[in-house]
């Protein structure tokens, strides 16, 4: 995106000479005007290619960031949920009063896998969209397999909350 962005200021740039050669033919009367018209067209075209394709190439940078912060979200969100589930993970020896106050307690972490389930939801469609941007296979693979690590880490927190008020 860079390079790009440099090369679209160096087209830019073009523009003054340009400027001067048109000045030159409006000054000049005699100055045969065909050989430098298709030079204006061309430039007109590739100014207005590069600045499209820089905003597409903007877009798409733009769509990749909102997955990787809603998927940092996501992956903070359910490491915090396992270090309070574990928390709880030890009552076989506790006394009655402590095992119920921590039944109370976890009773609370059903909300908080359903909104991680909600979180999970926007990072795969966020990542529905980069893939369908995506420009290679492997970049596409690679979205793929965090959407499916983020399911199997949910899963796997459900599956240890359903144990923990078991027993």
């Amino acid at each position: 995106l860079e390079k790009l962005r440099g090369i679209e200021k160096e087209v830019v740039a073009q523009y003054d000479l340009l400027q001067r050669l048109e000045n030159k033919m409006v000054e000049d009367p005699n100055m045969p005007k065909e050989p430098y018209m298709p030079t204006f067209v061309r430039y007109e075209y590739i100014k207005s290619n590069l600045i499209s394709h820089t905003k597409r190439l903007e877009g798409i940078v733009k769509e990749h960031e909102d997955y990787l912060k809603q998927f940092n979200e996501t992956t903070d969100f359910l490491r915090k949920l396992r270090t309070e589930l574990e928390r709880f993970s030890d009552t076989t020896h506790s006394q009655k009063s402590q095992v119920e106050n921590k039944l109370l307690e976890m009773s609370g972490f059903s909300d908080s896998c359903s909104q991680a389930d909600g979180l999970l939801k926007g990072t795969k469609e966020l990542a529905s969209v980069v893939v369908q941007n995506a420009t290679s296979v492997d970049g596409k693979d690679a979205i793929s397999q965090e959407c499916h690590q983020l399911q199997f880490e949910l899963d796997t927190l459900s599956a240890l909350l359903k144990d923990q008020q078991k027993s």
